[in-house]
């Protein structure tokens, strides 16, 4: 489920012709970036959507949704962040969608979980349930806790989130929640500038980079700044313009 109409790569074309979206916006803007120069099937894909269908087949959306109530929306305390941005492949596996090397994703969790902790924060780390290499202890050794079951049942456990990857299967459900987020924004996964205007609605957003020794970087009084303005962005609108298409 990627952020669509903004962040497939020119890969997600290759194997068919024929590419279905969720939304009507979300097609045309597939449309409007699709390079047929860059792929190496002759076939150029037509690019549809579900239109109408896309919200009937968003129960989980909607029910996420529906907790959007005054009551869950109240400023509260933030104690316990949950970052669900890890896939962790054993350097054993390729896919269409853009990864961080193994190596390269613990240096950033280790010391983005540091530095929560720090601040006095309680680390939930979920991983992909599919990761082939866990490392079972990282948040523990941060005073944290490892989360293995689906995010559905343990998304509410957090009272924040810290998103990495846009192109995760949880980010839908974690954009229709209630829960303030922050998404730090490395360069990895380029959004378009609607896209990123309507996550900027939704998420408080922390712009990194990869530095010279391929480490994520950020300004880490930014992030923790980003963690408290995130209470201001709660604007669901991207959920429906990308996986609803209800409006």
């Amino acid at each position: 489920s990627h952020l669509h109409g903004d962040i497939a790569s020119t890969m997600d074309f290759e194997a068919c012709d024929t590419f279905v979206t969720f939304t009507d916006k979300g097609a045309a803007a597939l449309q409007s970036k699709l390079q047929p120069d860059l792929l190496l099937n002759d076939i150029t894909p037509e690019v549809i959507s579900l239109g109408a269908k896309a919200s009937e087949r968003g129960p989980d959306l909607h029910r996420v949704l529906a907790g959007n109530s005054p009551a869950t929306s109240m400023r509260r305390p933030i104690k316990a962040i949950m970052y669900p941005s890890s896939f962790y492949t054993g350097g054993f596996s390729a896919g269409y969608s853009l990864g961080l090397p193994d190596v390269v994703a613990l240096d950033w969790e280790a010391r983005l979980f540091s530095k929560l902790r720090g601040w006095g924060f309680e680390v939930l780390h979920k991983p992909h349930p599919a990761s082939v290499s866990l490392p079972k202890s990282l948040a523990e050794s941060f005073g944290g806790r490892t989360l293995t079951d689906r995010f559905e049942q343990v998304m509410e456990q957090a009272d924040a989130f810290i998103l990495l990857n846009p192109q995760s299967t949880v980010t839908p459900l974690l954009l229709a929640s209630p829960k303030p987020t922050v998404y730090v924004e490395a360069g990895l996964y380029p959004l378009t500038s609607e896209a990123t205007a309507l996550m900027s609605r939704r998420c408080a957003i922390v712009h990194g980079w990869i530095d010279d020794d391929n480490r994520i970087q950020v300004e880490w009084d930014e992030l923790h700044s980003a963690i408290d303005e995130s209470w201001n962005r709660r604007d669901t609108s991207i959920v429906d313009h990308y996986w609803l298409g209800a409006h």
